[in-house]
């Protein structure tokens, strides 16, 4: 997750809309809800951008739609 977070913030997005609704949309092909959106952006909002945009991955992988069922 580390090195997926470096990479995202690579992309240079200062919106924390606009980077939310692209991890959305790259992981679930969906834009995120607007409670979605509220509560991730207070991770990316922490002092240290690298674990808000960590924190808001594990946010999005946990998410059951994202899980893979066989």
């Amino acid at each position: 997750v580390s090195r997926g977070a470096k990479s995202f913030n690579d992309r240079g997005l200062s919106s924390n809309l606009d980077a939310i609704t692209l991890l959305f949309r790259f992981a679930l092909s969906r834009d995120p809800r607007e409670e979605e959106v509220q509560l991730l952006s207070d991770a990316l909002q922490q002092s240290d951008r690298q674990q808000g945009v960590e924190d808001v991955l594990w946010s999005i992988i946990m998410l059951p739609e994202f899980q893979l069922v066989r």
